[in-house]
């Protein structure tokens, strides 16, 4: 038993600097939960965001300011035209943590050889959940 005992201690000294990583992980999200007063769910706002983007519309930037206990999403961006701008502000009005979204502005830019519009999309947010990978698990 001592003989299996030292073998399985031995094994477990290759996983120490695992434990450590994820020691240093637990507090590094503990001071980011502290620091934005909720944890926000990226995965579903993202896959949101990208499920209901019209093919002619391109993101250009983006912000997310928390303020309590909801988020400010600011979406800046180009089109062809302002109806598609207009089409995916009401897209984004059904997704499920996405709320009262509104067109900051949307203007027309000539260049030399194109025309496009620039836009800027503001939302209110929900921190949502975070992400577990099925079967998953933080220990």
């Amino acid at each position: 038993i001592r003989q299996q005992r030292a073998a399985v201690e031995k094994a477990a000294e290759r996983y120490e600097p695992l434990v450590e990583l994820q020691q240093s992980v637990n507090v590094k999200k503990e001071l980011l939960t502290v620091a934005m007063g909720a944890e926000f769910g990226w995965r579903e706002t993202l896959a949101a965001l990208g499920a209901k983007i019209p093919a002619d519309v391109w993101l250009t930037n983006m912000d997310l300011i928390f303020e309590d206990e909801y988020g400010m999403l600011t979406l800046y961006g180009l089109t062809y035209n302002h109806p598609a701008t207009a089409r995916w502000a009401e897209e984004l009005a059904t997704a499920g943590n996405i709320s009262a979204v509104r067109i900051g502005f949307s203007a027309v830019e000539k260049s030399e050889d194109s025309e496009l519009v620039r836009f800027e999309l503001r939302a209110q947010v929900a921190p949502g959940e975070l992400y577990q990978p099925p079967g998953g698990s933080e220990e």
